[in-house]
């Protein structure tokens, strides 16, 4: 089991996403240091603004110069969120901060609980992460089964690697998650998938069943490379996500993968 002393970040995200491809060499490296989960770096575009967070060589964040971000699956993340009217949210895994600066733009009250408190200096520092949004360094776990406040609105958004640490992955996570969720709360899961299988998106989808009764699945499905989606919780009512909050490039991009997201059917 990957225990919370490994760290962990956002999910990987496309290279591509707020960076010219083939172009690398021309971005000013901000930041390059070690921390006690992985070496990081922060990249910019100087032609864009554009600003890529990097962390044992993967990409996890990616933001225009306004700080919106420029990864579909934030956006979906984001749309779904807005949709389901909560204002008070948990996000676990930091890496830039980007959802949680969006909403946060929105009037949403935001924690966010990452066992890397550096994260959180670079998300304020180069993403645009307000003061107002609450960070704690903990281990996602241990943050959820600590607290007794509710939530409107939870996200799971936390990597090792390619991986969701499998101790976040539990039925009994997900029931201590749902004890901090309101009885008309949401749980958004974003599952990176590295090939064109459908990875563990059903398995993650079968284990939120046996807590929740209404869970659901966007996804592309046949695509490498992407992010799926499981949502639990108060989520019959949920449409397909699209494009609320437009950055200032990729727009049309980010748009069309929101487009192709679709719900699966599940059969749980």
């Amino acid at each position: 089991m990957q225990r919370s002393s490994e760290g962990y970040s956002s999910a990987p995200v496309r290279p591509d996403a707020g960076l010219r491809a083939g172009e690398d060499s021309a971005l000013e490296t901000l930041v390059a240091c070690d921390s006690p989960h992985g070496r990081i770096e922060i990249l910019r575009d100087p032609s864009t603004g554009a600003t890529t967070y990097v962390q044992s060589g993967e990409y996890q964040s990616a933001c225009d110069r306004d700080g919106i971000s420029l990864t579909g699956y934030i956006h979906g993340l984001f749309s779904l969120l807005r949709q389901s009217k909560a204002r008070s949210l948990l996000m676990i895994g930091c890496a830039g901060g980007t959802l949680a600066t969006m909403l946060a733009r929105e009037g949403c009250a935001l924690t966010i609980a990452d066992i890397d408190p550096l994260s959180f200096a670079l998300a304020r520092a180069y993403f645009g992460l307000p003061p107002s949004v609450r960070c704690h360094a903990i281990d996602g776990r241990a943050y959820v089964a600590a607290g007794s406040d509710a939530f409107d609105g939870i996200v799971l958004d936390a990597y090792c690697g390619d991986r969701i640490p499998v101790h976040l992955l539990t039925a009994d996570f997900f029931r201590a998650v749902r004890a901090r969720l309101r009885a008309d709360g949401v749980f958004l899961v974003n599952i990176y998938v590295r090939d064109a299988s459908e990875g563990d998106t059903r398995r993650i989808a079968r284990t939120l069943g046996d807590v929740w009764d209404e869970v659901r699945l966007l996804d592309r499905r046949g695509e490498s490379n992407r992010n799926a989606i499981a949502v639990a919780g108060s989520v019959a009512g949920l449409g397909a996500p699209t494009l609320r909050m437009a950055p200032a490039q990729d727009a049309q991009r980010i748009a069309a993968e929101l487009a192709a997201m679709r719900y699966q059917p599940l059969g749980l």
